[in-house]
């Protein structure tokens, strides 16, 4: 069904499927001089190859954290999401394009099917095709089959711009052959359309890598205090001199540290203070490498840049009735709304906070929760601590089918739940959560 959450999906892939359709708008010779079979061989190969790139540059557009994609997905979490699956997409038809080439040459010339994936052709634009598909297999099969560091994964997304302008000049330059003609020659419109979908990618690869890093040094702060309420859990206390962030409760925010010792790499953190306050506060759980690293090195005085925010995750889209649950570091949002719930007129007639943890220790702003819904009629706050009495199910709320269901925290753990208030009839638009895994 569609609706206001998947229709900016769906309108993306339109976008990447639409050179299907301008394929078959002006007729292009099917076969030549060559049998039906070596036709339809080269049909896929052409085919796949267009749609495989109009994918490969509107994944790049989904990727520069433009404001006007995140408003069309709904946040950038579901823009990440789409981001994925047009790459993992993209990735399967632009190996397919090269391979599906080669086999014309099965079985009557089959040393030419062995060479064609290599830079060997005697026209420039066929050895840019075999650059960007070897270019491709080296950065994406560790992005999809193995686990990297972080840094290491950036790292290889930004390289594959490389490999989106080469792909996109042997898509632009390559030439007929006998008796088949390349269809984006043969077609003014198609040609115009791959043209400007190529471009919009590069541009948009321009302005991740070189314009956005210049805008977020418009946004310098400075870590003011740390506290560490436990050995997993940090809070960062961020200052500014220079002009105060506006944001709404729960958004998150692209951080990079630079002092000595740390990666600058940029992570998102979610911004756990209340807006139109002079002070950032962020809540980082110790999980990977580099947030055990802050964790340990992080000190008072470390400048630090700021790019957002970002996130549609807002309990004010909500109804009246409202059921939060959080996960480990998911609290973070949620502390951010209990906070501007103490300090504003809300239309919420009530909002049940589930603070889910495998142990009391690691619950580390309960009691902030505790204080909060002691003052607030509209708010209740619930431990529920799986190694006493096991993980948080659907069935223990009650009936919540008239209330709007936000959750956050580890992906498991909100996948589960939802497919737990599905089956009990909630519907499907009453459960709004914010998926954090943008690898």
């Amino acid at each position: 069904m569609i609706n206001r959450r998947n229709s900016g999906e769906i309108v993306v892939w339109c976008a990447a499927l639409l050179p299907v359709l301008l394929w078959f708008a002006v007729p292009v010779d099917p076969a030549g001089q060559r049998g039906a079979a070596g036709a339809i061989v080269a049909d896929i190969g052409q085919l796949t190859g267009l749609v495989g790139m109009a994918m490969f540059a509107i994944a790049f557009v989904l990727a520069s954290r433009i404001i006007v994609i995140e408003n069309l997905l709904g946040g950038l979490d579901k823009v990440y999401q789409v981001h994925h699956r047009l790459g993992r997409a993209a990735f399967v038809l632009l190996v397919i394009h090269p391979l599906a080439h080669a086999l014309r040459f099965v079985p009557h010339r089959f040393e030419k099917a062995l060479t064609y994936l290599l830079p060997i052709h005697r026209e420039l634009a066929m050895d840019l095709g075999v650059y960007a598909f070897w270019g491709l297999l080296v950065l994406m099969i560790p992005t999809l089959f193995v686990t990297i560091a972080y840094d290491k994964w950036k790292l290889s997304h930004k390289v594959l711009g490389a490999v989106l302008i080469v792909g996109t000049v042997h898509m632009l330059t390559v030439q007929d052959t006998p008796g088949r003609n390349v269809a984006i020659n043969a077609n003014p419109l198609l040609l115009s359309y791959m043209t400007a979908l190529a471009a919009l990618g590069i541009l948009s690869f321009v302005y991740k890598g070189a314009v956005l890093p210049l805008l977020s040094r418009r946004n310098a702060f400075t870590v003011e205090a740390i506290e560490r309420p436990n050995e997993r859990v940090l809070q960062i206390e961020l200052s500014s001199r220079q002009r105060r962030m506006d944001f709404a409760p729960g958004q998150f925010i692209f951080v990079s540290f630079d002092q000595d010792g740390l990666s600058r790499e940029s992570h998102p953190f979610t911004i756990c203070s209340v807006p139109k306050q002079d002070r950032l506060i962020l809540t980082v759980k110790s999980l990977g490498d580099f947030t055990k690293e802050l964790h340990r090195r992080l000190r008072p005085g470390a400048r630090t840049l700021v790019e957002g925010p970002y996130g549609r995750f807002d309990y004010r889209t909500g109804s009246t009735e409202q059921i939060w649950l959080a996960a480990g570091v998911g609290i973070a949002p949620f502390l951010s709304w209990a906070r501007h719930l103490a300090s504003v007129e809300s239309r919420i007639r009530r909002a049940r906070l589930f603070y889910c943890v495998r142990r009391r220790d690691d619950a580390v702003h309960y009691d902030e929760f505790r204080r909060i819904a002691a003052r607030l009629p509209n708010l209740d706050a619930a431990l529920v601590c799986s190694e006493e009495k096991g993980h948080l199910k659907a069935e223990d709320l009650g009936d919540v089918r008239d209330a709007d269901i936000f959750m956050c925290g580890p992906k498991r753990f909100t996948k589960d739940l939802k497919a737990q208030f599905l089956r009990l009839g909630v519907a499907r638009d009453r459960i709004h959560f914010e998926d954090f895994e943008f690898r």
